[in-house]
């Protein structure tokens, strides 16, 4: 019986870790080769060959800037707008009676395939004359972000128990003061998670932004346009710059939904 269970449990562990492996490691090694100093996609053979020649190439180019700077406003808008309607899409999932027809409704868009959508939000805005702009772009990936970030939000919102906020209410506490000093502290991770959702996924949204820009270059639409001529070795710089700003971004996530995890255990 032991010997079966240990069994079971290596297999399950090799599982994992094989998945994990599969996940990352294509990933990890586009960031490796980024550093070998020659054009070949290798990994260094040692540690002296590690170079950042192709990073400091990499920002020596003259678009780059500009990509980088509409990336980080598209993104920086995606992420606010879509956390506050995740927010008021909690508050409003609370009130409703028919929850699953609600909730359907604002993962639909989950299913469907991106080129369909952005086909089609590109012949909207044509048809009611709405020029392709940052502001089209924004929407776009709000729509693709909003499912997702509404799911964290729910989740943060699933540990909220209404007997607190009736104390609250009997306590004389309006709805403002209610959501401001019981609400939003319980729930606030959730609505964290949900910008760092819409802010990731739009940094990383191509099919949306090449069919809803104008003049605008994204990160993603510079890549793209770059390896049309063939892959040079910048091009996996640039891809290990967004990994790692990617990994940095969750870890501060991590660390601070552990911070806000030992506030509510102490709240409570």
């Amino acid at each position: 019986m032991k010997a079966g269970t240990a069994l079971m449990k290596l297999c399950l562990w090799t599982f994992l870790i094989l998945t994990i492996l599969f996940i990352f490691l294509p990933s990890f090694y586009l960031l490796v080769i980024s550093f070998e100093p020659s054009k070949l996609e290798r990994i260094p053979r040692n540690f002296s060959e590690f170079s950042i020649k192709w990073y400091i190439r990499l920002f020596q180019r003259e678009r780059l800037p500009g990509a980088i700077k509409q990336s980080i406003m598209v993104g920086l808008l995606t992420a606010v707008i879509t956390s506050f309607l995740s927010l008021f899409s909690g508050l409003s999932y609370r009130k409703l009676r028919v929850k699953s027809y609600f909730l359907g409704l604002l993962i639909f868009p989950m299913f469907v395939p991106g080129i369909i959508a952005a086909l089609s939000l590109s012949v909207f805005f044509k048809l009611i004359n709405i020029r392709s702009s940052i502001y089209t772009v924004v929407f776009g990936h709000v729509l693709y972000a909003l499912p997702y970030a509404t799911i964290v939000t729910l989740v943060s919102f699933s540990g909220l128990k209404e007997g607190v906020i009736e104390a609250a209410r009997d306590l004389g506490a309006n709805g403002f003061r209610a959501f401001k000093d019981i609400i939003f502290p319980l729930t606030r991770g959730g609505i964290f998670g949900g910008a760092l959702f819409g802010f990731l996924l739009s940094l990383n949204e191509f099919i949306r932004a090449y069919f809803l820009s104008g003049w605008q270059e994204t990160l993603s639409i510079y890549m793209f346009g770059q390896m049309k001529g063939g892959a040079d070795p910048s091009i996996y710089a640039l891809a290990g710059f967004i990994l790692s700003i990617s990994i940095l971004l969750v870890l501060i996530a991590v660390v601070y939904f552990s911070f806000i995890r030992h506030s509510s255990h102490s709240m409570s």
